[in-house]
């Protein structure tokens, strides 16, 4: 089998022990449950008061502003943890590494993991608030489908640096609960920073967490969307080598 080869059948053994974990479940739980509650509370109380705070076309963009906000970057750190620190702790990471397959391929095929559940957490709740966007109101939701697509794919890119961002600083951590919280403390504090240093918090991904509004904004320079872009992919690159540079030298 060659190193493709084994980095596809390492992602299908990785994606198979996040399943079987029941924090990763109620995440992804989280990402059909809260689009059914908020069209459901939302209707109701746009019926009760007869306004209409947020239409069908909007809703999708309303419950991703709130994933990226928050939900999206603790998947993104949870999984992190289940895949590094958690596994050191369980003694799995020593067993897989055992195996025939190097560890730049290990590593390649757990950060691939992360970014597919990811795209697949994202794709789910871009199909269930589209649907639950009829609850609320269905004249014109048709028109925001494509918008509501293009957000949620370009929404990906941020939260995949966070991914990044997290599996470099967990690879210091040989417990996950100290990782996660870790993780937690550091994300309060980056979200404080564009208060105090704006000029270093341009440079952080978490700063992007509302970046795939520009993607469905008209009169927006490409330019802008591709700096952006650049930006974030730069962080992906640098922080996945610094963290396979850690995890390469880590004992397990």
């Amino acid at each position: 089998m060659g190193a493709m080869g084994l980095v596809r059948a390492n992602i299908a053994n990785e994606w198979h022990k996040l399943w079987a974990k029941r924090k990763i479940k109620f995440l992804l739980g989280l990402t059909v449950l809260v689009p059914l509650l908020g069209a459901f509370s939302l209707e109701r109380l746009q019926g009760a008061f007869g306004i209409l705070a947020v239409d069908g076309a909007d809703y999708p963009l309303t419950i991703l502003g709130l994933f990226t906000l928050v939900i999206l970057p603790l998947t993104a750190f949870q999984l992190a943890t289940e895949l590094f620190p958690a596994e050191v702790a369980a003694r799995t990471l020593k067993l897989t590494l055992l195996q025939p397959i190097s560890r730049w391929n290990v590593f390649l095929s757990k950060v691939l993991t992360i970014g597919l559940v990811l795209a697949v957490q994202l794709g789910v709740l871009w199909a269930v608030s589209t649907a639950a966007g009829l609850w609320v109101q269905a004249e014109g939701l048709a028109n925001g489908i494509g918008n509501g697509l293009i957000a949620h794919a370009a929404a990906w890119v941020p939260v995949f640096a966070v991914a990044c961002l997290a599996v470099l600083v967990v690879q210091g951590f040989r417990s996950a609960t100290g990782a996660l919280m870790t993780l937690i403390v550091l994300f309060l504090a980056a979200k404080a920073l564009p208060f105090v240093v704006p000029e270093v918090a341009v440079f952080l991904p978490f700063t992007y967490s509302d970046w795939h509004l520009l993607w469905t904004e008209g009169g927006v320079a490409f330019g802008t969307l591709l700096n952006g872009f650049l930006l974030l992919a730069s962080c992906c690159i640098v922080t996945y080598i610094a963290g396979y540079t850690l995890f390469e030298r880590k004992e397990v």
